[in-house]
């Protein structure tokens, strides 16, 4: 799977592992990632094409837009089933799981490039939390000039 993200551009991959909210007794999982990906987007309403592109005829796709201090985003999300056909062990069985994945897009200035930021659990029960962790991801998104100074550059050598 890892290999999948990196070649579709992925940037940044974590996953979190922590007690359940819903139900303490149990663990709860996330993968996060950060993808960039080359994309066309110099059209007036760019990201109107992209989501009509992802929409899909059955609704079980949500597609919307929402405003992040780096810009106008496309929000995606949907639950999917996922069917393996071994366990973890190798054995030949088949396993049905549910799978909830978001996703914020986000054009960089200037429509070559476009980030997406996504999230995927099986943990259902802890889905809100998931969402709220991406949307915080979302708002600490800024694209800087790679000509200005960051603090980083500033502090660097400390």
């Amino acid at each position: 799977m890892l290999s999948q993200l990196l070649n579709q551009g992925a940037v940044y991959v974590g996953h979190c592992v922590a007690r359940s909210d819903a139900d303490p007794s149990k663990l709860t999982t996330s993968q996060f990632s950060i993808l960039v990906k080359e994309a066309d987007l110099s059209a007036h309403r760019p990201l109107a094409a992209v989501a009509s592109a992802l929409r899909q005829p059955d609704g079980r796709r949500k597609v919307g837009f929402a405003d992040y201090p780096a810009g106008e985003a496309l929000v995606v999300g949907e639950e999917v089933e996922v069917r393996l056909p071994v366990s973890v062990t190798g054995k030949s069985v088949e396993n049905v799981h549910r799978v909830r994945q978001a996703q914020v897009i986000l054009p960089f200035p200037g429509g070559r490039r476009m980030a997406v930021l996504g999230v995927s659990s099986e943990s259902l029960d802890d889905w809100e939390h998931y969402v709220s962790m991406l949307n915080g991801i979302a708002t600490s998104v800024s694209f800087t000039d790679p000509a200005k100074k960051s603090i980083g550059d500033l502090l660097a050598g400390l």
